[in-house]
């Protein structure tokens, strides 16, 4: 049997859209069922990495309308695209993309439904292909197409290019020669292009499923995701192994073509005449239903893990004694091949039917409607003292997310989320089903607005898996949504808290893309004008990428600061809110003696250089407009931080260089107050090479 996950994960590219009919999923391998999966596909469509987007392009489908749109992105750097909510928009503006020649870069515009829609504020960025996406937008402002028409002379000399999807409305008033509308593509073009254009190693003939008359039907209002989830069943189908036991003859190729046909159907009506002639026979009973229900969420778990989760399952849907005593009831290898299922090698449970196990947690969802708040329950408990804990929150998590989306409520997921951050071995599931909800279609607006209740007010544990959240992929699509909740997360009266936050800050910086937007972030924080708690966390998250390091081991932010001005400015900036919170034995004291003793290091290596550190650090005792404010308790911190418990790396120059470099600086801070009369207040320098502590 060939290996249909592996076929999936190379042969196929997938689409999701923000659709109102669609749960958001795709029928895929069951094996790899996991919320990780889904933040990997969402993540994929919002990132727009060359490789998604060529692939992308190469599996469109194009048509007149799609052809006219490029006509008029050619003429104009700038193409709307308005169509229902099912007609594939995304698609066909990423394919439309794809065609550019000359942009180096491919990027969605980064907004929340509701943010203003400034164009100018994208013609800094040159040879630039945007996406701006306003489906989700309820009452976009009349003047907004007028005001990209404006810019496009400004995109043409900036060799950048704009596509703005969006349902029709007065927003296109004025910019009707921009807009083309998009209508739904063939659904079985869709499919032959993919089976066609895919590397198909299976060598699948398109017209074997195609030419089926039950298809074509099925097919005929099909939407394009529903199209791809078609694509998806065939290559399933395709890959699985024939029933040997099944009434249809094995001996002629058109015998097989009928039953993987007939298994296709079956497949795409999620087995429901299979289960339900299966529930309505005579011999099955609820222990035979919740080991079916406990194997569909558990898929490719150890059998003995399932028999444990079935009695666990009956438990929290209400049954009162689960267990049979001895030998009473069906034993495991019995229940595994009542429920048409097989154990692989390692006894782990596997269905012989494709995508059985999502059709069996479907059929339950529909037949027991009035045992889903239980159902939800379990699967949030269900990780809880199992082997591979993570593994199942993230398949939990996945079926958690397909409930939320059918109800469109995110009432589940914030349950789970609650208990799962209260459980450290948890709390990766638990971000990334807080991560797949913020970024799907009907939840997105709603998980929007509870991250940002979380980070202004949430409890502890909750906190810390929103900083890793926000620290993570979450910055890579929705950078400003992420800065301002770890902003907000950076305030926390929680010690632990801002600590995430500063790792999370940390672990940005070293993407290139998002540093400009973290340096501006955390000189937001360091303002005098922000409040204390924010101000501490910018004094840390600032000593964090102060000390990040070059591969030749020098700090990254002072060589920077070396030729621009805006790392120059943050440097003093950062420098001086860190000397404002360092009072004696302040929590910062240690990193902020090892970033400073990295600094000078470093500043020893050209007399430019420590020019450059003594500018910087006089700058912050002077602080805010150079006006001296607080000026002399920042000299006595800098002193303390200079002198007290001095490094055993001596510098590039010995122990007589870095003295001469710290007696210069101590001097010119001292030396620049002097004409505020304040000589009198501050700390006297030790003799240069002496450093045995603060001499006051």
């Amino acid at each position: 049997m060939i290996d249909s996950s592996e076929l999936l994960r190379h042969a196929m590219i997938r689409t999701e859209q923000h659709v109102a009919n669609n749960t958001g999923f795709v029928a895929g391998v069951v094996q790899n069922i996991s919320v990780t999966e889904n933040v990997r596909r969402l993540i994929e469509h919002h990132d727009l990495s060359p490789e998604y987007v060529r692939a992308m392009g190469r599996l469109f489908v194009e048509s007149q309308d799609t052809h006219r749109a490029k006509e008029i992105l050619d003429r104009h750097n700038v193409v709307i695209l308005e169509g229902g909510p099912s007609v594939g928009l995304h698609h066909a503006a990423v394919y439309l993309i794809s065609t550019i020649a000359g942009a180096r870069r491919i990027r969605e515009v980064d907004r929340e439904p509701g943010d203003p829609v400034s164009i100018s504020a994208l013609l800094g960025e040159r040879e630039t292909a945007w996406l701006l996406d306003l489906r989700r937008d309820t009452d976009i402002p009349t003047a907004v197409g007028r005001r990209i028409k404006s810019e496009c002379d400004g995109l043409k000399l900036a060799d950048s290019f704009l596509v703005v999807i969006g349902a029709r409305g007065e927003w296109i008033s004025g910019a009707d020669d921009l807009m083309q509308g998009i209508r739904r593509p063939d659904p079985i073009g869709i499919i032959r292009k993919r089976l066609t254009e895919n590397d198909n190693p299976l060598g699948i003939d398109p017209a074997v499923y195609l030419d089926d008359a039950r298809v074509q039907s099925r097919l005929l209002s099909a939407t394009p995701t529903e199209a791809v989830q078609w694509f998806e069943a065939i290559v399933q189908v395709h890959s699985a192994e024939l029933d040997a036991e099944s009434s249809v003859s094995l001996d002629s190729e058109a015998e097989i073509i009928t039953q993987r046909r007939d298994m296709l159907i079956e497949m795409r009506s999620s087995w429901r005449d299979n289960l339900s002639k299966w529930h309505r026979q005579p011999q099955i009973d609820s222990r035979h239903r919740n080991f079916l229900l406990a194997a569909a969420v558990l898929e490719g778990q150890p059998v003995g893990n399932v028999f444990e989760a079935a009695l666990d399952v009956a438990t929290k849907l209400g049954e009162p004694d689960p267990e049979a005593a001895g030998q009473q009831g069906p034993g495991i290898i019995e229940l595994t091949d009542i429920i048409d299922a097989d154990l692989d090698g390692a006894d782990r449970v596997q269905f012989r039917k494709p995508d059985y196990a999502a059709a069996a947690i479907d059929y339950f969802w529909l037949d027991r409607q009035h045992l889903r708040k239980d159902f939800v329950k379990w699967l949030a408990t269900l990780p809880l003292n199992r082997e591979e804990p993570r593994e199942i929150a993230s398949r939990a998590a996945h079926y958690i997310l397909r409930s939320a989306v059918r109800q469109r409520s995110i009432k589940d997921v914030r349950e789970v989320v609650l208990s799962w951050s209260t459980m450290s071995d948890l709390h990766d599931a638990a971000a990334d089903l807080i991560l797949a909800a913020t970024l799907e279609g009907d939840l997105a607006r709603a998980m929007t607005d509870q991250t940002l209740n979380w980070a202004r007010s949430g409890e502890k544990e909750v906190q810390l898996v929103l900083a890793k959240v926000c620290g993570g992929q979450y910055a890579r699509v929705r950078p400003t949504a992420a800065l301002l909740r770890l902003a907000n997360l950076a305030e926390s009266t929680h010690e632990v808290v801002v600590r995430a936050v500063i790792e999370s800050i940390a672990n940005l910086w070293a993407s290139e893309q998002l540093r400009g937007r973290i340096l501006s972030t955390v000189q937001q924080w360091c303002e005098p004008g922000s409040r204390a708690l924010r101000r501490k966390a910018g004094a840390s998250a600032f000593l964090s990428l102060a000390g990040y390091t070059r591969e030749d081991g020098r700090s990254n932010l002072f060589a920077e600061a070396m030729s621009s001005a805006v790392h120059r400015g943050l440097a003093e900036l950062g420098w001086g809110t860190v000397l404002d919170v360092a009072a004696p034995g302040f929590a910062l004291e240690s990193s902020a003696r090892r970033v400073l003793s990295l600094w000078l290091n470093d500043a020893l290596l050209a007399e430019i250089q420590r020019d450059i550190i003594s500018d910087v650090l006089v700058a912050a005792v002077r602080g805010e407009n150079q006006m001296m404010h607080g000026a002399a308790m920042r000299a006595t911190h800098l002193t303390r931080l200079l002198y007290e418990h001095p490094p055993s790396d001596q510098g590039h120059g010995g122990a007589g260089a870095l003295a001469e470099l710290k007696a210069s600086i101590h001097f010119r801070a001292v030396d620049s107050l002097s004409r505020y009369a304040l000589r009198a207040l501050l700390p006297t320098a030790p003799t240069p090479g002496v450093e045995s502590g603060v001499v006051t």
